[in-house]
């Protein structure tokens, strides 16, 4: 299935801060358009690499993500 989304900007690789987070960039893509027929971009938040699949998170698994106050927490669901 051919995806409908633009990537506006290349993936970049994510660096770590000095406590070891991951740091990643939102980036922007086109995600649809208005009533008006307008294009709008969206913002964008792309993960992946090797340390994805050691926590779980493989090819077709399901997680759900929660909203917090400046936070996105991602949650791997087992089963169904």
């Amino acid at each position: 299935m051919a995806s409908n989304y633009v990537f506006l900007t290349e993936p970049r690789r994510p660096r770590r801060n000095a406590e070891g987070d991951r740091l990643f960039t939102v980036d922007r893509t086109i995600g649809g358009q208005d009533d008006a027929g307008r294009i709008q971009s969206v913002p964008l938040i792309r993960m992946r690499g090797k340390w994805l699949q050691k926590l779980g998170f493989k090819k077709g698994a399901r997680f759900a993500v929660t909203e917090k106050r400046g936070q996105l927490v991602v949650t791997l669901k087992r089963g169904k």
